[in-house]
């Protein structure tokens, strides 16, 4: 999933951002998201690593880190406004992240193959995310982990 590549958006007006020439992506997923976000009609808005906020952006959704005990800050990958079907606008928090590395009761992965750093990263990926639930839920957004299950899920076929 390492990749880390420089992304400048075809649609800039829709970049909330303010590193708007040099977005520096650090996945090949990350990348696959952006463009999704950058040419969707539906999104009105998305920025990379940084949260909007009254004054400018956020460094990111403090948390409690389970290993060392101490307050860590936590920068979701994506914060996106967009429309849905009946034009009602919504705000979500999106980390892209791969299957093996989400914990088992977000649906992760939970079999004999995961190996203890898989599993550490889980623990850890499991207080970050509990932290943004919270920090979302509080002011009216959602909170969502993206894996290479919706990344890569072929297109639905329409039957008509």
């Amino acid at each position: 999933m390492a990749d880390k590549s420089i992304y400048v958006p075809r649609n800039p007006q829709k970049y909330l951002g303010t590193n708007i020439t040099r977005i520096e992506l650090k996945s090949s997923w990350e990348r696959s998201f952006a463009l999704f976000l950058d040419n969707s009609p539906s999104v009105l808005g998305w920025t990379y690593e940084a949260l909007p906020t009254k004054t400018l952006h956020e460094s990111g959704i403090a948390y409690l880190n389970p290993f060392t005990g101490r307050q860590t800050i936590y920068k979701p990958d994506f914060f996106v406004v967009y429309v849905d079907r009946n034009n009602k606008k919504h705000a979500e928090v999106i980390e892209i992240k791969p299957l093996d590395e989400v914990p088992p009761g977000l649906g992760g992965t939970r079999n004999r193959t995961v190996t203890k750093l898989k599993e550490a990263r889980q623990i850890l990926n499991a207080a970050k995310f509990a932290a943004a639930v919270e920090h979302c839920a509080k002011r009216g957004w959602q909170f969502r982990v993206v894996t290479e299950r919706e990344l890569f899920k072929p297109p639905a076929r329409s039957i008509r």
